[in-house]
């Protein structure tokens, strides 16, 4: 198993010092600890001339750039935004650092020593080990094996699964056919108008309302069977009814009239 330090230091080795000493200085922010320190190894077997260092602002004690917290706790680098995010299906097992893993071992997010005695956790997938700290900022293992692909909720703006449907933080849909399927359909408007001509039609001008309520009630079923899920059917098939009968009941009188002339 090839070494990530040892292959770190053959990536950098093939660069410029000009390049090292511009991105050690301007963007520590994006790189991993164990990727700081191989160009920090890097710059002093080169003799560079730039400051390995960086300056608590809380305490003011000076840090190896590496570094992602100081001896007081305060946060010195911050970590680059994870593309995945750890599983929620992930086992860390709390433990105590035994001489083994103390010798052997180093934690897997921020490559620091695991001290003898101190209170670490392991992931029961890959088996890594991690500072109970480290453990907390990353939110869990970073194995890529124990991690997920996220995306940004385009609601609330937090990170859920890439193939979430649904965000489990604002319970909105994510997904744009499922959002589609699951939203309430407006009842279409022929249906609303139909309705409404049949009904002034019982009061008057039924003879010419009529047939407009009909003719509005067919174009919205035909609206609402092309679109499943759609309501409207019961307003457009009453109009329709509505407006058969207002029909009937003008030619009726009609014809009444014209018998009683």
């Amino acid at each position: 198993m090839s070494d990530p330090d040892e292959e770190l230091r053959k990536i950098y080795a093939e660069w410029p010092t000009e390049k090292l000493i511009d991105e050690y200085k301007n963007s520590r922010s994006g790189y991993t600890p164990a990727a700081l320190r191989a160009i920090e190894n890097e710059l002093r077997i080169r003799d560079a001339d730039v400051d390995l260092s960086i300056k608590c602002p809380r305490c003011g004690m000076s840090n190896p750039a590496s570094a992602p917290r100081c001896d007081c706790g305060e946060v010195l680098r911050t970590p680059p935004a994870p593309l995945k995010a750890p599983s929620p299906e992930q086992v860390l097992k709390p433990l105590k650092a035994n001489k083994k893993i103390s010798d052997e071992e180093r934690c897997g997010i921020c490559s620091g020593p695991l001290v003898l005695g101190e209170e670490i956790v392991q992931c029961e997938k890959c088996l890594k080990y991690f500072h109970l700290k480290c453990k907390d900022d990353f939110g869990g293992c970073n194995s890529p094996q124990c991690q997920v692909d996220v995306k940004k909720c385009p609601f609330c703006k937090e990170l859920i699964r890439a193939d979430a449907l649904k965000c489990r933080h604002c319970g909105e849909y994510v997904d744009d056919a499922v959002r589609k399927s699951v939203q309430p359909k407006e009842c279409p408007k022929e249906a609303k108008d139909a309705l409404t001509y049949s009904l002034v039609g019982i009061f008057c001008f039924g003879f010419i309302l009529g047939p407009i309520a009909i003719a509005k009630g067919l174009k919205a079923l035909k609206i609402i069977n092309s679109e499943p899920g759609c309501p409207g059917r019961g307003k457009a098939q009453a109009a329709i009814i509505i407006g058969a009968l207002e029909i009937l009941l003008n030619i009726a009188g009609f014809i009444y009239r014209f018998n009683s002339l």
